[in-house]
């Protein structure tokens, strides 16, 4: 079992209040907006552009906000509404996704349920937990936007559409009813902390899973690096599958899509357990994904649902599901600025992922027309964003070319990597009449399916998807091409963050991992440590996670172009016995740390959490995981 250590202790409260009050500025003359509007509200950076134009993503003046505007609408006609078959046409509608200050972190009855769950440790335990969080959740955000639906009056919309278990609403608007003065309006309440404009989104029905590195589609040899079982060995899952000695049961398991539900009459699938959406088509894509799930899992519940316009994990919370898997994506206006993390989609996710203790694994994207950016919402920080890797001519594992990444913008993603392209997917047959499947839609299925008997083995990890990201991250090994010490990535690499996820190396260190809570209010405080003993020339593999909340009341604006969501940084030390740093990790666009570290001698090493900055209340608390494991 896992270790803990509590700092702060909160009561159980049995009653909670839903009322919400809703504060507004009165609006002056438009533009007349006071210094401490501007300083205390950063009312003008409330508002996103998520068009053509980068310069109006996050809005600084009056000017800027008429500029963007005016071009909203100058150039509605070159915006596509992004579905493949209607890429091209002309929008009409925008959407304006508006963030409330939630509140619901703050709650006594979500905090006490968030002291509880450090005493689950079944998975039964965790189904009782879920379910009475993801209660409470609905009833409250139901309430939050109706209670706040009036401030919306500000705005000209044609419809509402609140996304579930959320703050967030969703208004859909005639393009040349989007005004400066309207938005102002609307950004100048207390309640609302984001407002994001953007063309109408749809989800790509699936992504493209071609290679520039061509590999002819025929029928796999054991010699080929690309059979499935070679995938589950490069990933360390061989004998724990293949001896089913976990098997995913009790886990519940999402599988979100961007084209449709997988075939449950499927050879493979026919006899698993699986729930699809109601009232939608099947795919290809779902199927193959699903298929890869469940031959790592084969005992776990699914279910698989296409994303409906709007919504973000709502479905797959009111199943109560413990991981997500999604190897689709949602496309931005222009892949040119795809690199972007919005508040219409990015925060979202961030927000449920915090919210419902819920593991989400998303895959990076894929890199077939020279554009290498992550597909959102692989940017939300909560996220285990999945990037892809092959084996070379040489047998080593290396990044694949057509595997997105971030390479001009400072956060890590992905976080991790499996294998790219599986030539004999066990009971998959695609339109082409084999059996290969390629993409990080692949990579990322594998890595779901390895948390899905992870969590099994440890229920008790189930409601910490904080403390996954830390043991994933801690456990993977490095691929042959990895390179880390850039200033933006630390010791992550560019391409592929921590490496190989390790399902093996997870299990065998999962009681390597430390939970600490801290309310955060003292940059530069000690908030944990962890001694350990190494021997001369052992490696030190060490990982810190916490996950970034989008709630209103503590996230963090900025007055310039770059926006940060998260409430506090943590950075990762080590000192030798002598009290000297001999390594550290101090990214600052990052809720991820990584040390790779190599002992120069024999002796004892401390592991220090040290807090950067940080803005939260006294009475809000972060859970920070620490993991760790030592190779000789």
């Amino acid at each position: 079992m896992k270790k803990k250590i509590i700092l702060t202790m909160l009561s159980m409260i049995l009653i909670v209040a839903l009322c919400q009050n809703t504060v507004a500025f009165a609006v002056d003359s438009i533009g007349n907006i006071t210094e401490e509007e501007i300083v205390v509200n950063n009312v003008y950076n409330k508002l996103h552009f998520y068009l053509n134009e980068e310069q109006y993503y996050t809005i600084d003046s009056y000017a800027e906000l008429v500029d963007a505007t005016d071009y909203a609408i100058y150039h509605a006609s070159e915006y596509a509404i992004l579905s493949e078959n209607s890429r091209g046409s002309e929008i009409s509608t925008y959407q304006i996704t508006v963030e409330f200050d939630s509140g619901f972190m703050d709650t006594e009855y979500y905090k006490a349920l968030m002291a509880e769950r450090e005493t689950i440790t079944t998975i039964d335990g965790v189904r009782d937990f879920r379910s009475r969080l993801n209660s409470f959740s609905k009833t409250y955000h139901t309430q939050l936007i109706q209670n706040n639906m009036n401030m919306l009056n500000a705005v000209d919309y044609e419809s509402a559409s609140p996304v579930g278990y959320s703050p967030f609403v969703i208004l859909d608007t005639e393009v040349e009813n989007v005004t400066a003065s309207s938005l102002l309006s609307l950004a100048r309440n207390n309640q609302v902390m984001n407002i994001s404009i953007s063309g109408e989104e749809e989800i790509t029905p699936i992504e493209d899973v071609e290679e520039t590195e061509t590999i002819a589609s025929t029928a796999a040899t054991a010699s080929d690096p690309n059979t499935w079982e070679q995938a589950l060995r490069d990933i360390n899952a061989y004998n724990i599958v293949t001896n089913g000695t976990y098997t995913g049961e009790g886990i519940r398991i999402g599988i979100l899509e961007g084209g449709g539900v997988c075939n449950i009459q499927n050879a493979g699938l026919i006899d698993k357990d699986i729930h699809p959406r109601p009232g939608q088509d099947t795919s290809t894509h779902a199927t193959m994904v699903t298929s890869i799930v469940t031959q790592i899992a084969p005992d776990a519940t699914y279910y698989v649902g296409k994303r409906m316009s709007g919504e973000g994990l709502d479905w797959f919370i009111e199943n109560d599901c413990d991981v997500v898997n999604h190897s689709s994506y949602i496309p931005h206006n222009d892949d040119e600025y795809g690199f972007q993390y919005r508040y219409d989609i990015d925060a979202v996710f961030d927000y449920q992922i915090y919210a419902h203790c819920i593991a989400y694994v998303k895959s990076a994207g894929n890199n077939t027309t020279g554009d290498h950016t992550v597909t959102s919402p692989g940017y939300a920080f909560n996220a285990i964003t999945v990037g892809g890797v092959k084996t070379d001519a040489s047998g080593n594992l290396v990044h694949h070319s057509n595997s997105s990444y971030v390479s001009f913008y400072p956060i890590v993603k992905p976080n991790i990597v499996a294998k790219f392209k599986i030539m004999d997917i066990p009971y998959y047959v695609n339109d082409e009449g084999t059996s290969e499947g390629g993409g990080t839609s692949v990579a990322a299925a594998q890595v779901t399916g390895c948390i899905a008997l992870f969590l099994e083995y440890s229920p008790d990890y189930s409601l910490f998807p904080e403390m996954i990201l830390s043991l994933i991250t801690a456990n993977a090994n490095k691929p042959f091409d990895y390179i880390s010490g850039t200033p933006l990535f630390g010791n992550f690499d560019e391409k592929m963050g921590a490496g190989v996820i390790n399902l093996e190396s997870m299990i065998a260190n999962s009681d390597q991992c430390v939970v600490f809570t801290h309310s955060g209010i003292s940059p530069g405080f000690e908030l944990g440590e962890q001694n350990i003993y190494m021997f001369q020339n052992f490696d030190l593999q060490v990982a810190l996670a916490w996950l970034v909340s989008t709630d209103g009341t503590i996230t963090q604006y900025s007055v310039d172009d770059v926006t940060t969501t998260y409430l506090t940084n943590y950075d990762l030390f080590i000192y030798d016995a002598l009290g000297n740093i001999v390594a550290q990790s101090n990214l600052t666009y990052s809720n991820v740390e990584i040390i790779r570290f190599t002992a120069p001698s024999s002796g004892m090493y401390r592991i220090s959490i040290i807090q950067g900055v940080g803005v939260n209340p006294d009475d809000y608390l972060d859970y920070v995981a620490l993991s760790f494991r030592v190779l000789n």
